[in-house]
């Protein structure tokens, strides 16, 4: 897979925060494809990469930490995609209750 995927999914969910359809429509609108350069941008592109780095994710994170050990900085900054989890909590500043896609509801 083209590396350039997954960095347009990192700038689309920092231009946009939506979905992941959400940014096959973002980068339509922006002629993503001719500024990556990619052959295509659709929807289908994006679920191949996401599977890629889903099934690689292990090697992808082994060989990011294995360049601290080779005088490279330490990786400082970890996005998560939270969109669809739940959180709960009473003395989290930062948290509230949130949507579950399986209906859960807080109190």
């Amino acid at each position: 897979m083209d590396g350039k995927f997954a960095l347009w999914h990192v700038m689309a969910r920092v231009l946009n925060q939506g979905s992941r359809l959400s940014a096959v429509r973002l980068a339509g609108q922006h002629a993503v494809c001719d500024l990556l350069k990619l052959h295509s941008c659709d929807a289908e592109d994006l679920y191949t990469n996401l599977h890629w780095l889903a099934t690689h994710q292990g090697q992808i994170e082994k060989r990011l930490f294995a360049r601290r050990d080779q005088g490279h900085a330490v990786p400082r900054l970890f996005l998560y995609e939270v969109t669809s989890r739940y959180l709960e909590g009473r003395h989290n500043a930062l948290g509230d209750w949130g949507y579950h896609r399986n209906g859960k509801k807080g109190t």
